[in-house]
């Protein structure tokens, strides 16, 4: 099957008569270079590689074909990895529905990609934060901080030396003597249970000793302990960690948006073209800089970016987690309602509109008071002013 959707006149249909192994495939898909070519199988098969496969795969593949074809050349022969996600959604009519994978290291897999695009998250984010794309939570999963895989072995550890190979015995309490030990340190016999302290034997339960509760036996070290720690093992790259420095991924399905499907029919998302929430800042910005030339009235921009030479994250992952949302507490109760806030590179930009420069310095000084109080380890979020000439060139004004 061949015609214009894959461009100068390459296969725009690939048909498997028979099984072929994923490495053949890959190798197949990466000879073709075409990541929005549908690919079937006239015998039933399941893999994610397939948009259809078995007796109808072939009215499939013309459904996918007729849709390309709608498309704008721009898009079938784009290589924007933003497009080509949109252009597989609006050809398959299918939503980006993330389900589990274990064939993956992520755990995780998007069908309707066909294996193409490899890990789509960070694209369907950044389309998401520009509009083009809604989403929905699917799930949060552990990541391992050395390789990024979440084929993880949860499990839990002895506190002292970490080995898993622990277990739980039985307290036991002997009142004559006071002496408190798991079971395993009293001599065991066929008449009974000896103290290892007072050497008496342990006759009546309730009466000359009891058993009040239990103990985490480690069988590496021999200590005892009242508690496990958590510790994760990475099937990928062999690796071990605290629970304490594990990040988290959240996983979400995404769904075309008007915004998204006019973008595409009308040639292509433009990655250059910023994301909504940085659009409307700078809107804001703009207006800002009108007023103050018409009217008078003062505004301030503070940029406050992560010093790396902090590293708090390398601390505890969690953590720095933590520490992140606790810095959006602050900056809450520190900023008015009407004031601002963006993401920018390794920071953020505030957009204090009526404020002189002395007062945006009092600002300053409030969100750093606070987030010495609130945050107990420093993230190394610096605050500072922005010029007249910075922020034009943030709104774009010259």
């Amino acid at each position: 099957m061949k015609g214009k959707a894959g461009g100068n006149n390459k296969p725009y249909a690939i048909v498997l008569t028979a099984f072929l192994a994923d490495r053949l495939i890959e190798r197949l898909l990466r000879k073709i270079s075409n990541p929005l070519v549908p690919v079937i199988s006239m015998e039933a098969d399941e893999r994610e590689w397939f948009d259809a496969s078995g007796p109808d795969c072939f009215d499939a593949a013309r459904a996918i074909i007729e849709r390309l074809e709608d498309l704008p050349e721009t898009v079938r022969l784009s290589g924007n990895t933003e497009d080509i996600l949109l252009a597989r959604m609006y050809s398959r009519e299918r939503d980006l529905i993330a389900d589990y994978d274990p064939r993956k290291p992520a755990m995780v897999g998007y069908r309707v990609l066909g294996g193409q695009l490899g890990d789509a998250c960070e694209t369907a984010h950044a389309l998401f934060r520009r509009g083009f794309l809604n989403r929905t939570f699917f799930d949060r999963l552990h990541v391992c901080p050395q390789c990024r895989s979440s084929a993880l072995n949860v499990r839990e550890e002895c506190c002292k030396c970490r080995s898993p190979q622990i277990g739980e015995e039985t307290v036991v309490h002997h009142f004559p003597c006071g002496f408190e030990a798991v079971e395993g340190e009293f001599r065991q016999t066929a008449d009974g249970l000896y103290c290892p302290k007072c050497s008496q034997l342990l006759r009546h339960i309730g009466l000359d000793y009891d058993k009040p509760g239990s103990a985490i036996v480690c069988k590496s070290c021999g200590a005892v302990d009242d508690s496990t720690a958590v510790g994760f093992v990475c099937m990928h790259c062999r690796s071990r960690h605290d629970a304490g420095r594990m990040p988290v991924q959240d996983w979400y399905s995404y769904q075309l948006t008007p915004a998204g499907l006019q973008a595409l029919l009308g040639g292509g998302t433009d990655p250059r073209k910023p994301d909504v929430e940085t659009d409307h800042f700078k809107v804001l910005l703009q207006q800002a800089i009108r007023h103050e030339a018409a009217f008078g009235t003062p505004f301030q921009v503070l940029k406050g970016v992560y010093d790396p030479a902090e590293d708090f994250r390398s601390h505890s992952l969690r953590l720095a987690e933590q520490s992140e949302h606790l810095v959006s507490d602050v900056l809450r109760s520190a900023l008015r309602p009407v004031d601002t806030v963006a993401p920018c590179e390794n920071g953020m930009l505030i957009l204090l509109t009526h404020m002189s420069e002395a007062d945006a310095q009092k600002v300053i000084s409030e969100i750093d008071h606070r987030m010495a109080e609130v945050v107990l380890h420093d993230p190394g979020l610096r605050f500072h002013i922005l010029s007249r000439s910075e922020c034009e060139q943030i709104a774009g004004e010259t």
